[in-house]
């Protein structure tokens, strides 16, 4: 009887197995034999109605195989905007996406994952602020049970590219070797959009910054998006710029009159100078070589009525910790306001190294008229020349 039931058992998993086989096989010859390239007309059809603006596929259509029904466009691009030229607006060399199947049975489009590699993504904004971002809402059809519901799990950018250019100002900036991935909201349509694990990589090109470009990385775990008010939040974020990391957190509203924003900032640098330096500001050579050197920060932002607070402002430059508060009330034309109090300051090594050449000091009087700032700065110890000074208090008014 046991071996009767163990043959039974064998039977039915091996005929289970041949039924899956034959399954795999039927999806198979499927695949390979209808011709994605049937559908291209259908597919830019239904892009170009859904952006308001014309799409091509430039390349061939293929199936991928894999856990997931997949297809691949090896060239296409989205028309750019009217009076911005005859660029496109968006091109790459391949565009993938992961369909699951189940899901189908049901009415229900669940695109587990959209790849995209040699995206080159054209932003443009006239003198007159007009931009190139901005598409003809599609048109919504009258909801119906048959109507086909979509999802998109996650997006993947590869060895991109963004080029901004900006008519107004006459600058333009440019980030390449982009890459790109987040999980996306199970909704696009929804009033708040929940983005999971953001992460941006590049090198960003473009006046001020060095002719060479800085290379950055974002992260954000956690992005929240409410697109009525104009409103953003991440918990924390985090950003290396080129050797600089900063970290901090940001809460954001720009649906009233005025925007507002806030949050906390940390900065960890092994040099002010070469930061500094990224954006082509070049700080004069000191007596100390290695003086504008390691830089902690840590504060409190608030951005309100056009200007800035940083509370709890708590900084380390080279040897000197400085503690109180900043504001920023005007940040054009900018004012500072200040309350610091710094433990100590060596003057001396911030000074012009002893073999540099001896040139006509002019002090910058209209400058320093002109610049709007009131503070006090307590410094319990400071040293210049060989002499030290003891709870020096300077007042600028």
């Amino acid at each position: 009887m046991a071996r009767h039931t163990r043959r039974l058992i064998l039977w039915i998993i091996g005929s289970l197995l041949a039924l899956a086989l034959l399954a795999a096989l039927a999806v198979v010859v499927l695949v390979f034999t209808i011709d994605p390239d049937r559908f291209r007309g259908r597919i830019e059809t239904a892009a170009t109605q859904a952006l308001g603006r014309s799409v091509k596929l430039t390349g061939e259509l293929h199936w991928r195989l894999g856990a997931h029904i997949g297809i691949e466009s090896r060239g296409g691009e989205i028309a750019n905007a009217p009076g911005f030229g005859q660029q496109p607006f968006a091109a790459w060399r391949s565009l993938r996406l992961q369909v699951a199947a189940r899901p189908l049975l049901n009415k229900e489009l669940h695109i587990s994952r959209i790849e995209i590699e040699g995206l080159s993504l054209r932003l443009q904004r006239d003198a007159a602020g007009q931009g190139n971002w901005s598409f003809a809402p599609p048109t919504v059809a009258t909801a119906d049970s048959s109507q086909l519901r979509s999802q998109i799990d996650s997006l993947q950018l590869s060895d991109s590219s963004l080029r901004f250019d900006d008519a107004a100002s006459g600058r333009a900036w440019t980030l390449d070797s982009l890459n790109l991935e987040t999980g996306l909201p199970a909704d696009l349509r929804a009033p708040v959009l929940d983005f999971a694990q953001f992460e941006l990589s590049g090198r960003v090109h473009g006046a001020p910054l060095t002719a060479s470009g800085v290379e950055l990385l974002l992260k954000i775990p956690a992005l929240r998006v409410v697109p009525s008010a104009v409103e953003i939040s991440a918990p924390s974020w985090q950003l290396r710029w080129d050797e600089t990391a900063l970290a901090g957190s940001l809460q954001a509203a720009g649906g009233g009159a005025m925007p507002a924003a806030q949050g906390e900032l940390k900065v960890e640098s092994a040099s002010l100078r070469r930061l500094l330096n990224t954006a082509a500001f070049a700080l004069p050579a000191t007596r100390d070589p290695k003086a504008f050197g390691a830089l902690r920060l840590v504060t409190h932002w608030n951005y309100r009525d056009g200007g800035v607070a940083l509370d709890a402002f708590d900084a380390t430059l080279d040897d000197t910790h400085l503690q109180g508060t900043v504001a920023l009330p005007r940040l054009s034309p900018l004012s500072l306001r200040f309350d610091l109090s710094a433990d100590r300051l060596d003057v001396d090594r911030y000074l012009q190294p002893l073999d540099a050449k001896s040139e006509p000091f002019e002090l910058p009087l209209a400058a320093l008229r002109a610049l709007d700032a009131h503070g006090t700065l307590r410094i319990r110890q400071a040293t210049a020349a060989g002499a030290t000074a003891r709870e020096l208090v300077l007042d600028v008014d």
